[in-house]
């Protein structure tokens, strides 16, 4: 468990982040590129100004389904400003979810929830099967 964790100007690459406790976190300029994150809890991280290219999002919960998950209150993911590209979100919980100003060119999602998330927006996702909207 690594909540409320602070992450400036880091670069994360070829590698894997997974079955982690990230709620809270936030990532300021931080770079993505080449990795895997798997059945992992960012519920109410913020990712600010960052770079994410060909990642993997497997089982990710951004928000909670259910307000009565868990004890601690926590606001859905916020991305701003950010460049999403060639990434995937496989069932994850996008639900809620905030983007303000993102680059996401050749997103895909499949599976996994995006209700009221402003991923909706964004014409250049693609949707396959099987995602709650």
């Amino acid at each position: 468990n690594i909540s409320n964790a602070r992450f400036m100007d880091c670069t994360f690459t070829n590698s894997v982040i997974e079955d982690c406790i990230m709620n809270d976190c936030v990532f300021s300029n931080c770079i993505f590129e080449n990795m895997s994150v798997r059945n992992t809890k960012m519920i109410g991280s913020l990712f600010l100004d960052c770079t994410m290219k060909d990642c993997i999002w497997k089982g990710v919960a951004f928000s909670r389904e259910m307000p009565e998950e868990e004890a601690e209150y926590y606001e859905p993911a916020e991305f701003y400003r950010c460049d999403i590209k060639e990434s995937q979100f496989r069932e994850c919980i996008l639900s809620d979810c905030s983007s303000k100003e993102c680059d996401m060119e050749g997103i895909t999602v499949q599976g996994g929830s995006a209700k009221n998330s402003e991923f909706l927006e964004y014409d250049e996702i693609i949707w396959l099967e099987g995602q709650e909207e």
